[in-house]
Formats: C-alpha cells, sequence, structure tokens
C-alpha cells in the first residue's frame, strides 16, 4: 500500500462529511476502514464522493476524489494501513473505540519495527479526555518496545468536531450513495501539545492549548445547548431543530442556559467572555439553519449518554457550581430532557437521582410528550 495516504477509520458521516474531505484538502488520498461492507464495496467502486455544505440557501459541492476503503472487521488489513499512514483519524462513537484498538495497536507494533516516523491520529470522537481514553485502550495490547513506541511517536490528538450533519435522507442518497450533506462550518480545532514530530499547518485546523477548555466549550456550549432545543422542542411536538430554536420560549431558555456555562468557562479558564458569548450566538443561528434539516430525534438520541455525571448537562452544571454561576436555565433543560414539567423547581441532586434512574432502566429515546 502507498504511504501517502491518510487513514480515516469510520466511513459514517463524520468520516465521510468532515475528516476524509479536510483530509482530500490537505491533499492525501484518503484510505477508509470500516465495518459496513456496502459502504466498502461503494468506496473502492466509485472512488470518490460528493461532500454537499448548506447554508441559507446556497449549496456547495466538495468532491473527495482518491478515496478507497479495507474491511475494518479484516484485523490484518487496518493494521497495514495503519503501519503505512501519514496522518489518521478515528470516528466511530465513543462507545466503539474499543472495537478499533486491536488493529490499531497491530498498526502501531508494525510501524514500531519497521522504524517509521511518527504518527498521530486525530480523535474525532464527543468524549472527555479522549487521548487517556484511547492511550489507555492501546497500552495493554502492545508488549513494552510497543508502549514506548506508543508514548514517542504516537500523537493521540483529541479533537473538537462542531461541524453538524443530519440524519441523510433520501433524497440526499439520491445524489450520489455515498453522498453527505453537512453545514458550511469546517474547522476541526485539535490539541496542540499531543502531536508528535511537529505541529502541521493545514488549512481548517485549529491547534491549541490548553485544549480541555475546547473540549469543555464543545460539549457544555454547543452539545449541551443543542441536546436542550432538541428536549424542548420534543415536549412542543416539533419535527426539526430549526422549529423549535424559533420558538421564542425555548429560544430564550436555550440561549439562557449556554450563556450560564460560557460564565462558568470564562471563570475556569480566564476565557473573555464576550468571545464566548459570541460563540454561543453564531452557534444558536447554526442551529436555526433550516436547509440543514436537522432532527429533535436525532439530536436527543442516546439519553442515557448525554445524562452522564461529566456530559453537557451534569457536567455543565457542575462546572457552574464550581465556579459560583447560577444556571436556573441548566436545570430547566435537564428538567426537559426527564420529560418534567418546566414549572418544577428541582434541586440538581433531585435531578440526578432521577437521570441515574433514567439510565437504569435503560431508557434508549426521550419519550415524546403526549400532551
Amino acid at each position: 500500500m502507498r504511504n501517502d495516504y491518510a487513514l480515516m477509520i469510520g466511513a459514517g458521516n463524520i468520516g465521510r462529511g468532515f475528516i476524509g474531505q479536510l483530509f482530500g484538502e490537505w491533499g492525501f488520498p484518503v484510505v477508509f476502514s470500516d465495518v459496513d461492507p456496502t459502504l466498502i464495496r461503494l468506496l473502492n467502486q466509485y472512488r470518490e464522493y460528493p461532500v454537499v455544505q448548506l447554508s441559507g440557501e446556497t449549496e456547495t459541492t466538495y468532491t473527495v476524489t482518491n478515496a478507497s476503503a479495507v474491511d475494518g472487521a479484516d484485523l490484518d488489513a487496518v493494521a497495514r494501513a495503519v503501519a503505512g499512514a501519514k496522518i489518521a483519524a478515528v470516528s466511530v462513537g465513543a462507545k466503539a473505540l474499543r472495537s478499533v484498538a486491536p488493529a490499531l495497536a497491530k498498526g502501531i507494533a508494525l510501524r514500531c519495527e519497521q522504524g517509521a516516523p511518527p504518527l498521530n491520529i486525530l480523535i474525532c470522537e464527543n468524549l472527555l479526555d479522549a487521548q487517556n481514553h484511547m492511550t489507555g485502550l492501546l497500552r495493554p495490547l502492545l508488549d513494552d518496545q510497543g508502549r514506548a513506541y506508543l508514548s514517542a511517536h504516537i500523537g493521540l490528538i483529541e479533537t473538537s468536531v462542531g461541524r453538524m450533519i443530519p440524519v441523510q435522507t433520501e433524497e440526499m442518497r439520491a445524489l450520489h450513495p455515498l453522498a453527505v450533506f453537512t453545514e458550511a462550518y469546517c474547522e476541526l480545532p485539535a490539541d496542540r501539545a499531543a502531536f508528535k514530530g511537529g505541529v502541521p499547518d493545514y488549512p481548517h485546523l485549529k491547534p491549541y492549548a490548553p485544549f480541555p477548555f475546547y473540549v469543555q466549550r464543545k460539549m457544555f456550549v454547543h452539545n449541551m445547548g443543542h441536546s436542550a432545543a432538541a428536549y424542548l422542542g420534543m415536549r412542543k411536538g416539533y419535527a426539526f431543530i430549526w422549529q423549535a430554536v424559533e420558538d421564542k420560549e425555548i429560544r430564550d431558555t436555550v440561549k439562557a442556559a449556554m450563556k450560564e456555562s460560557c460564565a462558568a468557562l470564562s471563570r475556569a479558564w480566564d476565557e473573555d467572555i464576550a468571545e464566548l458569548n459570541a460563540h454561543a450566538e453564531g452557534l444558536f443561528r447554526r442551529f436555526s439553519n433550516r436547509k440543514l434539516g436537522d432532527t429533535v430525534q436525532r439530536v436527543g438520541r442516546d439519553l442515557p449518554r448525554k445524562l452522564g455525571d461529566n456530559e453537557r448537562f451534569f457536567g455543565a452544571a457542575g462546572l457552574c457550581e464550581r465556579q459560583g454561576v447560577e444556571y436556573p436555565a441548566i436545570r430547566a433543560c435537564i428538567r426537559a430532557a426527564l420529560n418534567l414539567d418546566d414549572g418544577k423547581d428541582i434541586s440538581l441532586l433531585e435531578l440526578r437521582g432521577l437521570a441515574n434512574a433514567a439510565i437504569l432502566s435503560h431508557i434508549k429515546e426521550i419519550p415524546e410528550d403526549k400532551r
């Protein structure tokens, strides 16, 4: 296999619709790894696909060329792809990282044997402390020499994926079986301190340190606000995020919750509050993108994860508590996630107990409001 390519582990919407596009813009052929046989076949058949960016009434299409795929279930094939890559990324969902770790580890071991130069792997997941999590998965699968190589030559780069990609409709897929429709936003903040062999200078890549600020900003402002709009929208029977945020009551609550998070982040990281609030306003305008057609069900799915202790809602609330910021709007959003009457003044401790009960009962989706 040629060694001038970028490896994208995960050929889903983020893999094809964001990171694959970036790799293409950076001048790399893109090798995808996925376990979906249909995606593998189509990528190897067409060797290219369109990414359609939607902004207002305009559409801009970028074609990712020089694309191919290997079977993610073939451990040796993925390991060889890891061994020869110039840069790599993974976007399979946080829960599935464990399943790709063996192939990654085997590829890292091959690079170690070959004395290969450093490899930076972009971790493109909604996951706090992703670098340490990935390191913890890989180290037990390597011998002492491999672990030393991992520490010295493999950059496990936390990123903050902000591009919003809705569920792809049949109408969208009719354009091309591999097409991905996305919003136009195209920046990838990444942990500057984690790169090995120097920090690359690529378009749209935004190296930053200290990176935990960016991770928390994404989780507690973007993800929290987006999910809050979904749950509040569900309560009023809206189907789309744009419908929810056009409702004044929902708009005011979500904006207030996002600003509460901004205030806490400003205090915790000594970041400019005006810039944080401007970022929140920009996000809200992106939530309003009608052409994107993002649904409340897609944004609100996986309730147990989103009600986790360090996740978007309770993580933001905890940060507010530690920084002495009042957060009534965030509490209202948690009540909406639990499908409770917004008029109830429930403490955070009570809300956490209700959230734990929801998780223990294996709720997968918030039930739609029956009113």
